[in-house]
């Protein structure tokens, strides 16, 4: 028995020790298929990064940057979680996150959201105008998604947006309305990308924290001001962060596990990381998890095991 524990503890640390040490980042392209996507969008490319924890990938982000000197995509999405401080208005923690912004836009425009280290929230969170995060990123070149934004391409156009129409609550605080909900958006016939910084899960959601008000009898977040949507981007889970081979992943975030302290997720990387189809009615949604591109936790917990990094390319294809 004292042998299986060695043994087990030899092939925990041994990948410990190296991803303790920056795993190098990987590109992952992700090619998603709708039948009845706009003819301008097909072909229609999203980069999407998430995760920074203030993580520095050489001078600039040069090795970040360098990763996708021979790439091309019309938008950069960025899902949150730039610092690795929780709540932090210090504006040198969001440097890291602003010189990678000031790369990517220098290639293509560059949006936002921000994630529950940039304040609290269970999925993303309408942020406060002037708070050090939006300040610091907007000088940098990108701007915000909240509450949605229109990109035109073809003759086309998609939308990007947050996932609620609404103001929401969490942790006892009500985010504001960043502004208003756009009137030529019209959820059923335009394409939505939701941009968010935890993934909208589709079967094992936890619900959101919402005004009591506006809850409906049954208590069902999605009636209160989920927008519809046809595609999820998102970051938060780290891939699991910690992973065993055969096993998976050791730990969820978003989803309660088989054992307490949500450990061994129940659906496994269904909500952790990759890309999931779901039909919703005539619809077909997408929902794509990136890994990120660094860690978090406690400093003696901050690495990796059997979890890579990752920048997504997300590519729209018609058929």
């Amino acid at each position: 028995m004292a042998g299986l524990v060695v043994l087990i503890c030899l092939l925990m640390a041994g990948p410990a020790a190296v991803t303790w040490t920056d795993p190098p980042v990987s590109l992952s392209r992700v090619d998603l298929a709708y039948p009845d996507l706009p003819p301008g969008l097909d072909g229609y490319t999203i980069l999407l990064l998430a995760d920074l924890h203030s993580h520095r990938f050489g001078d600039g982000q040069a090795e970040l940057l360098q990763l996708l000197d021979d790439e091309r995509w019309d938008v950069a999405v960025l899902a949150g979680d730039y610092v690795i401080e929780r709540g932090t208005r210090d504006a040198a923690a969001f440097v890291p996150a602003a010189e990678l912004v000031r790369g990517l836009c220098a290639r293509a425009p560059c949006y936002f959201v921000l994630g529950n280290y940039e304040g609290s929230g269970t999925y993303s969170f309408y942020p406060t105008p002037g708070s050090p995060a939006v300040t610091e990123l907007e000088a940098a070149g990108a701007r915000p998604i909240y509450p949605a934004v229109r990109l035109d391409r073809g003759g086309d156009h998609l939308w990007l947006s947050d996932w609620s129409r609404r103001p929401y609550a969490t942790g006892g605080s009500t985010w504001p309305e960043w502004g208003a909900f756009p009137a030529g958006m019209n959820e059923d016939t335009d394409f939505v990308v939701a941009v968010t910084h935890r993934p909208l899960d589709l079967e094992n959601q936890t619900r959101v924290t919402t005004d009591a008000a506006l809850l409906p009898p049954d208590g069902d977040w999605r009636a209160v001001d989920q927008i519809s949507w046809d595609l999820n981007l998102s970051g938060h889970t780290h891939g699991g962060q910690w992973r065993l081979p055969i096993i998976g992943p050791l730990l969820s975030n978003t989803e309660r596990g088989r054992l307490p302290l949500n450990l061994l997720p129940m659906h496994g990387d269904r909500y952790l990381w990759g890309s999931t189809a779901e039909e919703e009615g005539d619809r077909l949604r997408y929902q794509v998890i990136t890994c990120g591109v660094a860690e978090s936790g406690p400093w003696p917990l901050r690495f990796r095991l059997f979890s890579h990094r990752e920048v997504m390319l997300v590519t729209l294809h018609r058929g």
